[in-house]
């Protein structure tokens, strides 16, 4: 089936729509249905392995589709700045800085490459020291929260 660019285009434009309104399940979704029906979409591929490292699922193999993704458009700023972003929520300090310096040579005013590159030069808590979600947590916030209302 042969898809027009504007079809890719209002495909992409559905996913950041989701990203803006933080619905990461369905921007995930968005994307993976995309590159099922266009495999070679480089953007499409690349929230594919953004959207997994952002929610935390099969961070292993979250890079692989932002690689490939590089791999078919080295010259996207956002592919690699979700590279980027990709390596930096797998814990990977050199590689993010790689692709953002990339990034940002192809785009100096993405304020999503920008963001990432604030908080790189903030401090941040080494990787392991994160829970890897809310309910691991545990006696974090969440599990205090659940001790404070079960008191009361």
């Amino acid at each position: 089936m042969v898809t027009s660019k504007s079809e890719t285009s209002a495909a992409l434009a559905a996913i950041r729509t989701a990203l803006r309104g933080h619905e990461f399940e369905r921007a995930l979704w968005l994307a993976e249905q995309e590159v099922r029906q266009h495999p070679e979409d480089a953007v499409a591929l690349s929230y594919v392995g953004r959207l997994k490292a952002t929610l935390r699922r099969d961070r292993q193999h979250a890079l692989d589709p932002c690689q490939r993704a590089f791999a078919l458009a080295p010259l996207d700023a956002q592919v690699a700045t979700n590279l980027a972003w990709a390596h930096y929520l797998c814990g990977h300090e050199g590689p993010t800085r790689e692709a953002l310096d990339r990034a940002l040579q192809l785009d100096d005013t993405s304020a999503d490459a920008l963001s990432l590159a604030k908080r790189l030069s903030a401090p941040r808590p080494p990787m392991a020291a994160r829970p890897a979600s809310p309910a691991a947590a545990g006696a974090g916030l969440w599990g205090r929260l659940k001790d404070a209302l079960a008191r009361r």
